[in-house]
């Protein structure tokens, strides 16, 4: 999942949402378990991205999908970090537009 720390390092916000949507990609692609427990997470920076470029909706839509996967994975340092993460993000978009800064990773 390289792509999901290009777009970690990546700045530009819009070039930070396309590496996500590249990591998504792959993730669909290679299926199963093996990928399974990064689902939360990708979805999770998906939306962080699209808070972060404006679009309330599509953020909201995909850290509820990033929640209810959460929900599943276990109660671990990286389960509970994840299940953090994306309620911060949903704590932000819920306050005034949730704008904060381009720096911010899932």
């Amino acid at each position: 999942m390289i792509a999901v720390q290009i777009a970690r390092l990546n700045m530009d916000v819009l070039e930070r949402h396309r590496w996500n949507v590249t990591a998504l990609k792959h993730a669909d692609l290679a299926e199963g378990e093996r990928v399974a427990s990064w689902y939360a997470s990708l979805y999770g920076s998906l939306g962080v991205t699209f808070r972060l470029l404006g679009q309330k909706d599509e953020a909201s839509e995909y850290l509820e999908r990033g929640r209810a996967l959460a929900e599943a994975l276990p109660d671990d340092d990286y389960g509970r970090m994840v299940r953090q993460a994306i309620a911060s993000q949903l704590r932000l978009l819920a306050e005034d537009g949730g704008a904060a800064p381009p720096s911010e990773a899932l």
